[in-house]
């Protein structure tokens, strides 16, 4: 178990430098995270998307956390409990942690945000064949019929739900509108994989 917690954490983070380097190159000549036009789009995702806090920050993704529990300690995860020390849990814990998707709620508060700084949103989420949180992201969605929210199921899990969300995200920075997002993130859909290697 604990080698492959060791096995998990380089996969990850060798993820998380590819990440950090691409956005580097596609931001180009404008600074990281700049604002080149009036955001109209919020993007949202949620935890198992993988993606660094600092970049993140710099496209102003705002992120759902699901709940990872270790027997009876529970835990939101990033916020309450980082990626290094989840792999340290792992590889002391007796049994394989479990998750849940996020309460309809924390969809909720995040899009009734984005209504008040005047945005649409595009949420994008993993994989409805792995969890429920998509359902639930539409289930708080269907609360707001007002406000301009269309939820993507990524079909992916990791970073192939977080490249769509760092695509979306650029794409509002520059001043895209919604449809324009979810057209661009609907094409791409065709285009990501992901490959797992089984220890």
């Amino acid at each position: 178990l604990r080698q492959r917690a060791r096995r998990g954490h380089a996969v990850r983070t060798g993820a998380r430098d590819l990440l950090r380097a691409r956005c580097g190159w596609r931001c180009g000549l404008r600074r990281f995270g700049e604002v080149v036009e009036e955001q109209r789009v919020q993007i949202v995702t949620d935890s198992t998307a993988d993606i660094p806090e600092d970049v993140a920050s710099a496209l102003d993704i705002w992120t759902v956390p699901l709940t990872v529990s270790f027997g009876q300690e529970a835990y939101f995860d990033r916020t309450e409990l980082s990626a290094p020390r989840f792999y340290e849990k792992m590889a002391a814990s007796k049994e394989l942690p479990k998750t849940a998707a996020p309460a309809l709620g924390l969809f909720h508060e995040r899009y009734a945000k984005a209504i008040d700084l005047g945005r649409e949103v595009v949420s994008i989420h993993l994989s409805q064949r792995f969890s429920g949180t998509c359902a639930a992201a539409i289930a708080a969605a269907t609360q707001l019929p007002e406000a301009g929210i269309t939820v993507i199921d990524s079909r992916q899990a990791s970073m192939g739900c977080g490249f769509l969300a760092i695509e979306a995200a650029e794409m509002a920075k520059e001043g895209a509108d919604r449809q324009q997002i979810v057209d661009r993130v609907n094409a791409l859909l065709q285009q990501v994989s992901i490959y797992v290697l089984l220890d």
